[in-house]
Order: structure tokens, then C-alpha cells, then sequence
């Protein structure tokens, strides 16, 4: 009896390596730090095709409304005799959840800006980003001290309370 050949197995059992190991390096490939270069082809090839996105989380509108928002806005009376800072930052439960942040963001905003018009022109407000403002710190500061901790991904929920707070402080 003649014993079987085992090439056929062996062929097999390479191949199988060999296209594990072409995936493994394409995935490998795909997952690795893109060059400079890379970067900078990409960059002239949006600018080329403005319509064509890249990151598809910054297809939203609403993380459009977060980025256009300026590093500062400034409100109320630039002269006026009390200075409330609110600082603010992108944090990684922000970018998460970009509709909570910019609805809080806006209802905060619009509070103050009623409190503006109470006040007489005696406030002036200014909103700071404080990832790109870095000598401002994150938080509702009144007159150069803290009044209370500011998270845009809650804001929505306490903006009521903070800004009734920052009410009862500026009274």
C-alpha cells in the first residue's frame, strides 16, 4: 500500500499563511501613523474638493455650531464695575455627545445674556474656551473668584442652577 502524499496539505497550510500574513500586514499598514507628507497630500486634496470629509464626526451640524462657537465672546458692559468669566473646555464627553453641549451651551449663554440686560449694563460677561485660552481656567469666576464648575456635557441640566447661583452671587 502506497502511503499518501501529504503536498497537497502542505500547499494548503502555506497558502493559508501566506494570505494571513498579507491581511495582517494590510491591517498593520492601514492602523500605522501617517507621514507628514500623507498629511499634507490629504490637506490639498480637500482643498481641492471642499466636499469631501474626512472625519465623519465632523459632518454634523452640530459639532459645526461647537467649532464655530469663538474662543471668546464677550457680552454686557466692557466697563461695567463686576467681570464674570465663564470658562469652558472640550472634553472627551463633549465631543461625544456634541448635541447635549451645544443646546447647554446655548441656553447658558442666553441666561447670561438675560442677567445682562437685568443688570443695567453694571456686568460684562465673557465666554472663554479654555483649551485655547490657556491662562483662563475652566469654571463660572466672578470678579477673579469661583463661583462654580462648568462641564459642558451637564450643562444643560444645571445651567438653570449655575446661573441662578451666579445670580445670587452678582445680588
Amino acid at each position: 500500500m502506497k502511503q499518501r502524499s501529504n503536498t497537497l496539505v502542505l500547499i494548503a497550510v502555506v497558502g493559508l499563511a501566506l494570505g494571513a500574513i498579507i491581511v495582517l500586514n494590510r491591517a498593520q499598514y492601514e492602523n500605522r501613523p501617517r507621514t507628514e507628507a500623507e498629511m499634507k497630500e490629504e490637506m490639498e486634496q480637500q482643498a481641492e474638493n471642499p466636499s469631501a470629509k474626512s472625519a465623519p464626526q465632523l459632518e454634523t451640524k452640530l459639532q459645526d455650531e461647537l467649532l464655530s462657537v469663538p474662543p471668546e465672546h464677550e457680552f454686557g458692559n466692557p466697563k461695567g464695575k463686576r467681570k464674570v468669566v465663564v470658562g469652558y473646555s472640550w472634553t472627551p464627553e463633549v465631543q461625544s455627545d456634541p448635541q447635549n453641549a451645544s443646546d447647554g451651551l446655548k441656553k447658558f449663554r442666553q441666561m447670561l445674556e438675560q442677567m445682562s440686560t437685568k443688570l443695567d449694563g453694571s456686568t460684562h460677561f465673557r465666554l472663554v474656551n479654555t483649551d485655547i485660552v490657556r491662562a483662563q481656567s475652566s469654571g463660572v469666576w466672578l470678579d477673579g473668584r469661583l463661583v462654580g464648575e462648568l462641564d459642558l456635557a451637564t450643562l444643560q441640566v444645571n445651567a438653570t442652577t449655575l446661573a441662578q447661583n451666579l445670580m445670587r452671587e452678582l445680588n
